[in-house]
């Protein structure tokens, strides 16, 4: 079935994501509850029946989605910024490095949405790590054998991807 994953694939991500560690407590209820809108907001929900051994056609993720999903991560990753820069003021010891608490997170969620968007050139990391999700003004675009790509957007990049499989 599109779009769904069985129940044991569903807790296998859950693993992934490390919330079994926190099994029976209200942190993982809540960490479960995340994930699973995260999972919504990709179009993914879980279903309880047992996987197939036939083909199933990969999982494609919709531009408003995508475009949603980028955006979710960029304004973490503004509130873990901003968390950095008080925990820096408050532990003047840790020299200006502080490890987000929701980091593994957001990179768990650009690999999700990688695989989903088939990004084998990690095109996703490149758009929200060097280009700022599109905000650095110096450089907005990449190459490769086909010319220029305008990476300005999260939709530019949504297109990008879906063409370029």
């Amino acid at each position: 079935m599109k779009g769904q994953m069985c129940e044991e694939e569903w807790k296998s991500l859950l693993d992934d994501f490390g919330f079994s560690v926190l099994k029976g407590s209200s942190k993982e209820d809540a960490a479960a509850k995340e994930l699973e809108r995260i999972m919504k907001t990709l179009g993914l929900a879980p279903i309880k029946t047992k996987p197939t051994t036939k083909e199933v056609s990969k999982p494609k993720i919709s531009r408003v989605n995508f475009i949603d999903a980028i955006t979710d991560i960029q304004l973490q990753e503004k509130k873990d910024e901003k968390f950095n820069n008080l925990m820096t003021q408050a532990f003047e010891e840790s020299n200006g490095i502080m490890y987000p608490p929701t980091q593994t997170l957001i990179d768990s969620y650009k690999r999700l949405l990688s695989a989903l968007m088939e990004d084998e050139e990690e095109f996703i990391n490149y758009f929200c790590e060097d280009l700022k999700f599109g905000e650095n003004p110096d450089n907005l675009y990449a190459s490769n054998q086909d010319g220029i790509i305008d990476l300005s957007s999260a939709g530019k990049l949504y297109d990008f991807l879906l063409t370029n499989k």
